[in-house]
């Protein structure tokens, strides 16, 4: 993550990783930034973080790291997981509803 955005390998690896688990349409909303991850093959490139991927229906929490040998969004420590409106800030809530409002803009364009 560079300058609050996601770098295109960051993209890659997340969009791969949701793809696993059928997730195609999302938003990536990053929380925290947490540094980089001179584990992986990409330590100038990658960098964990943690923050929410929004779908039209769903929000998942989600950390960005490497375990045993592999980028996870956090499910083998349990740091993936559904989340719901309500076990968010007011802030966060407004950041995930104008991301469902980008993906529904999307889905009808």
């Amino acid at each position: 993550m560079k300058y609050g955005e996601t770098t295109p390998k960051e993209n890659e690896i997340i969009h791969e990783l949701l793809a696993q688990q059928g997730i195609t349409t999302y938003k990536i909303i990053v929380d925290a930034p947490e540094g980089s991850l001179p584990e992986g093959p990409f330590p100038n490139d990658v960098f964990a973080m943690s923050g929410y991927i929004v779908t039209k229906t769903n929000i998942y929490y989600f950390w960005l790291g490497w375990y045993d040998g592999h980028y996870t969004l956090g499910q083998e420590k349990g740091l993936w997981e559904e989340v719901t409106l309500d076990e968010l800030s007011s802030e966060e809530r407004d950041v995930v509803l104008k991301a469902r409002q980008e993906l529904q803009e999307q889905e009808k364009s």
